[in-house]
């Protein structure tokens, strides 16, 4: 048990940034080691926070987008916050990766890939005071198979 929690307190300290400094492959290896271990939750976490990373730095890294909606989609409660967006979009090149993840992740179809893109989608738009290319994904987002992807595609304030 004791393991168990040091393993959740190191994530906890990624998740508030205090080990925002390890590389994406580091943080990929504590994913594994927190999936290993059943801390799913934490491990959905750790993925979002690396998947947004390799975004911030203008990689799209399909694989760890692939294992972000894996470990979402395996139980329930794994989703992160539409909210909890740690990623600097402001440079092109994090908002094209992003917008790349984002269509990606949309034509998966999916509950989970759908609420990602609309999270994704959401801060791009924020970034770029929703440039036309963001409209159209959140247009397409508002037609998305899965009824909640499509809510809360609606609820996304272009205003």
């Amino acid at each position: 048990m004791g393991a168990l929690r040091r393993l959740h307190a190191l994530a906890q300290g990624v998740r508030l940034g205090q080990g925002g400094r390890a590389g994406l492959s580091v943080l990929d290896a504590l994913t594994e080691m927190l999936e290993a271990a059943g801390l799913h939750a934490d491990a959905a976490h750790l993925c979002w926070t690396v998947a947004l990373g390799a975004v911030a730095r203008g990689r799209p890294d399909e694989h760890r987008w692939d294992r972000l909606v894996r470990v979402c989609e395996a139980g329930p409660g794994r989703l992160p916050s539409a909210y909890d967006m740690p990623v600097n979009l402001n440079r092109a090149h994090a908002r094209a990766a992003a917008l790349a993840v984002a269509r990606s992740l949309r034509v998966r179809g999916t509950p989970v890939s759908g609420l990602l893109a609309v999270a994704l989608v959401r801060a791009g738009g924020l970034a770029t005071a929703w440039e036309a290319h963001w409209r159209q994904e959140l247009d397409a987002l508002r037609g998305h198979c899965d009824p909640d992807t499509a809510m809360e595609a609606l609820f996304v304030d272009t205003g």
